[in-house]
C-alpha cells in the first residue's frame, strides 16, 4: 500500500461502514506476500521472476507510474537494492528510467557531485484527474531532486530543446538545465570551439616537457583521434610538436620526417578527417593508408592486405617521443597487446604517454609500461576539462537571473558580448590551472616516494582521497563560518561573474546544497594540491586559516 501516493483533502472521505464490513481482504506483510508467492507458483523460475517484482517495488521510492500523460516510467531506487558482496560502496541515489525506445540509467553518490552541478527539478505537474489515481507522483523520498543534464553520444542535438522545455514548464534555473547548449540561441559554451576538452590534456603535456627541459618543436608524437573530432582536433591547433603519425576513424597518415603542420592546422580547423590530407605534402616515405583499401604498398616496400586491420593496431608499431590517445577504440592498448610496445630490447616505443582520451589503455597495461619507466599520466586525471568546463557553465544559469543571462550570455547579432568571452576565458583559466596543479602534485608525490608507486596509483589515490574529503568538508560546519564561505566561494566562483553580480547576491541566489558543494570541492582540491595525499591534520589547519583571505574585498 505504501506505493499509493500521499492522500489530498479529496481523498479524506472514509469508506463507509457497511463497505467496510463488507471488505474482507488485508493488505499483505511482504513477508506474507512472498510466503504466498512461494507456495503458489509451480516452479522455481516462476517464483523467481515474482521475487524481482517484489524486490523492485519494495525499493522504490518515487514514481511517474501513476501520471496520466507521460512518455517514460521513471524509478528512484532506494540503494539498498544493491548487494553488498557486489557494490560494497552504496550510492546516494539511482534512477531508471523505461521509455518506448530506451533504457537508462543514473547513479550518483552524492546530491552535487564532483564535475557536475545539479540543481531542483521542481516539476510543474498536470494535476491527476483519473479516476483512481489520487495524486500523479509518488514520492517516499520526500526531499528535493536534484538534476543536471549534459550531452552524450547522439543527445547533443537534443540539450537546447530540454533547456527550452524546462523553461516552458516552468522549471527555475531553466539555463543551467542542460549544458552544451548553442552558444548564439542560449549561451552554451562549445566546448570544441572553446578547447575545452583538450585543455588538462594540454597542462599535463606541457608539464612532462617542462620537467624534462624538452622543447616542443623538437618532440615527436603519435596521435590518435580525428582532426575532426573536439579531442583530435584541438590537440593539433594547440600544440607545436613533430607529429609523424595521426590514426583516426578513416585510416593511417604517418610521415617519418614530420607531418606538415600547415596542413593538419588547415584539417583540424574544417574538422575534416586524415583522408582529406593533401598527399602532395607528405615525404618520400610519408603514406596514406585508408580503412577501404587493400594491398597498399608503403614506402619501405611493406604491403598492407587490409586497411582496417592495419589502422586498428597501428598505434603498436609506431614510435616517438610521445603518445597522446585522444580517441579510438576502449582498451586499444591492453594486457593482451601491451608487450608489442616494448621493443627485444626492452626499450618502450614511447617515452611518455598523456591519455587524451577516457577508457584508452587498461590499468594493467598501465602498469606495465610504468615499470619500463614510461612517463603515463592516466586518462581520470589528464581528461576532465569537459566536466570541468559544465560545472562554470551551469553556474552562469544559476548565478545570473533571467534578464541578465539573456542580456550577457546570449548572442546579439550573431556575436558574443564582453562578458561572454571574458567568462570563457575565466573557464579555460580555471580548467588549466586545476590540471596544473594536479599534474604537479601527482609528481611530487612520485618524486617523494623515489619512483616507487606508478603515477597511475597515485592518481587513483588522488581521485580517491579528493572523493572521501569532499562529503566531510561538506556536511562539516567549516561552510557556517561566514568569512571562510565567502572566501572560498569568492575564488571559487569565476572572476567575471563576481564582478558583473556581486558575491552578496550569489550567495541570495545560489542553493545552499550547491554552495555547500561548491565550498566543499574546492576545499578539498586546492589543499591535496597543495600539501599531497598524505597532508595532516597541522596542514589542513594552517590552510583553513587562509580560506578567509579576502573575503571583505569581495562584495
Amino acid at each position: 500500500m505504501s506505493h499509493y501516493p500521499a492522500q489530498d483533502e479529496v481523498s479524506q472521505l472514509m469508506p463507509t461502514l457497511s463497505y467496510q464490513r463488507l471488505q474482507t481482504e488485508q493488505p499483505l506483510s511482504d513477508e506474507e506476500l512472498y510466503d504466498k508467492l512461494r507456495r503458489t507458483v509451480s516452479n522455481k523460475q516462476e517464483l523467481q521472476v515474482l521475487e524481482s517484482f517484489l524486490i523492485f517495488n519494495k525499493n522504490v521510492l518515487k514514481t511517474n507510474l501513476y501520471q496520466p500523460t507521460k512518455v517514460a516510467l521513471s524509478f528512484r531506487l532506494a540503494p539498498n537494492l544493491l548487494p553488498e558482496v557486489e557494490y560494497s560502496k552504496k550510492p546516494l541515489g539511482m534512477f531508471f528510467v523505461i521509455g518506448s525506445e530506451f533504457r537508462g540509467f543514473h547513479i550518483r553518490f552524492r546530491d552535487v557531485a564532483r564535475g557536475r552541478m545539479l540543481f531542483d527539478e521542481n516539476y510543474a505537474l498536470i494535476p491527476g484527474h483519473t479516476p483512481g489515481i489520487k495524486e500523479p507522483i509518488v514520492d517516499l523520498y520526500d526531499e528535493p531532486e536534484l538534476l543536471f543534464f549534459g550531452p552524450d553520444e547522439g543527445t547533443a542535438d537534443l540539450m537546447d530543446w530540454a533547456a527550452n522545455h524546462a523553461r516552458s514548464r516552468g522549471a527555475p534555473w531553466w539555463e543551467s538545465f542542460t549544458t552544451g547548449k548553442s552558444a548564439k540561441l542560449l549561451g552554451g559554451v562549445p566546448h570544441d570551439t572553446y578547447g575545452m576538452t583538450s585543455l588538462p590534456a594540454r597542462q599535463y603535456i606541457l608539464a612532462v616537457y617542462k620537467q624534462m627541459g624538452l622543447r616542443e618543436k623538437d618532440v615527436t608524437k603519435i596521435q590518435t583521434g580525428d582532426p575532426d573530432g573536439d579531442l583530435g582536433s584541438n590537440e593539433i591547433l594547440l600544440s607545436s610538436d613533430k607529429t609523424i603519425a595521426v590514426i583516426d576513424g578513416s585510416g593511417v597518415l604517418a610521415d617519418p620526417a614530420g607531418l606538415d603542420r600547415t596542413e593538419l592546422v588547415r584539417l583540424a580547423k574544417a574538422r575534416k578527417m586524415i583522408s582529406h590530407f593533401d598527399k602532395s605534402k607528405l615525404s618520400k616515405d610519408g603514406y596514406v593508408v585508408l580503412c577501404e583499401q587493400h594491398d597498399v604498398k608503403l614506402p619501405s616496400g611493406e604491403v598492407i592486405a587490409d586497411g582496417t586491420d592495419f589502422r586498428n593496431n597501428a598505434h603498436l608499431r609506431f614510435k616517438a617521443d610521445i603518445f597522446v590517445p585522444c580517441g579510438g577504440r576502449p582498451e586499444a592498448i591492453n594486457i593482451s597487446n601491451v608487450a608489442r610496445l616494448v621493443d627485444h630490447d626492452g626499450k618502450p616505443h614511447f617515452k611518455y604517454i598523456v591519455e587524451g582520451a577516457n577508457l584508452f589503455t587498461t590499468q594493467q597495461a598501465r602498469l606495465y609500461l610504468e615499470k619500463r619507466r614510461v612517463i603515463l599520466f592516466k586518462d581520470s586525471s589528464a581528461n576532465k576539462g569537459g566536466v570541468t568546463s559544465s560545472s562554470p557553465e551551469v553556474l552562469a544559469g544559476l548565478g545570473l537571473s533571467d534578464s541578465e543571462y539573456i542580456e550577457h550570455k546570449i548572442f546579439k547579432d550573431g556575436k558574443p558580448s564582453s562578458f561572454y568571452e571574458s567568462y570563457v576565458k575565466d573557464m579555460q583559466a580555471i580548467i588549466s590551472n586545476n590540471a596544473s596543479l594536479e599534474a604537479g602534485c601527482i609528481q611530487r608525490e612520485f618524486q617523494r616516494l623515489n619512483g616507487s608507486k606508478p603515477r597511475t596509483l597515485i592518481s587513483d589515490e588522488l581521485s580517491s582521497k579528493l572523493n572521501d574529503l569532499q562529503p566531510e568538508l561538506e556536511s562539516s560546519d567549516m561552510f557556517d563560518d561566514t568569512a571562510s564561505h565567502r572566501g572560498v566561494l569568492g575564488r571559487a566562483i569565476p572572476p567575471t561573474l563576481v564582478n558583473q553580480v556581486g558575491i552578496d547576491t550569489l550567495l541570495q541566489r545560489l542553493p545552499e546544497p550547491y554552495q555547500r558543494a561548491l565550498f566543499s570541492s574546492w576545499v578539498a582540491a586546492h589543499f591535496i594540491y597543495k600539501y599531497g595525499v598524505n597532508g595532516t591534520s597541522v596542514n589542513f589547519f594552517n590552510f583553513a586559516r587562509t580560506l578567509a583571505e579576502g573575503a571583505e574585498a569581495k562584495k
